[in-house]
């Protein structure tokens, strides 16, 4: 852009322009027309004059700016007292910033114990239906029970239903 822009040196602009390939010098030149295009749309902007109301409220901006940032000579010889920065909201110190990090990492770390425990004290204990492994009561129930009709899990008073079966001969299975 610095290219485009024509803020290179005369030796610097001319080796990037040596170098440059036919696709990127296409891109660059249409750069290089928005630019002019825009410098000659916007030069009559350039030589209206400032508002009024605008060059007095820069002027009251930096003027406070100036009072703020330099003692004048008048108080040069006063005491100056340090306010206590409770007093003084300007020199407050900011809270902290790794409060409520931390904060929030204790508080995952509890909730990812709590449910790491509470899932292995529970994990014992039977839900209803369960994963079908190869020796659960659903896995038995499901290579025998037909298409539309339910039975009771073995061991349990689960029921199931079988809305679909898996056909023979390794096909795709449907829902149970």
């Amino acid at each position: 852009m610095a290219f485009a822009d024509g803020e290179l040196d005369d030796a610097t602009a001319a080796a990037i322009e040596k170098a440059m390939q036919p696709d990127i010098a296409s891109r660059v030149a249409l750069f290089l027309e928005t630019r002019i295009q825009v410098k000659e749309a916007l030069m009559p902007v350039l030589d209206e004059p400032v508002p009024d109301r605008l060059s007095q409220s820069v002027q009251r901006m930096i003027d406070e700016a100036e009072r703020r940032s330099v003692p004048s000579h008048a108080s040069e010889g006063a005491r100056v007292f340090a306010f206590r920065a409770r007093d003084n909201p300007a020199m407050r110190r900011p809270q902290a910033s790794w409060i409520m990090p931390l904060a929030a990492s204790l508080v995952a770390v509890v909730f990812g114990f709590g449910g790491y425990f509470f899932g292995f004290a529970s994990q014992n204990q039977p839900h209803g239906l369960e994963v079908a492994g190869q020796d659960s009561p659903l896995s038995e129930a499901l290579g025998q029970v037909a298409s539309g009709e339910e039975a009771v899990l073995a061991g349990s008073t689960d029921r199931i239903r079988a809305v679909a079966r898996c056909p023979p001969a390794g096909r795709p299975c449907a829902a149970f």
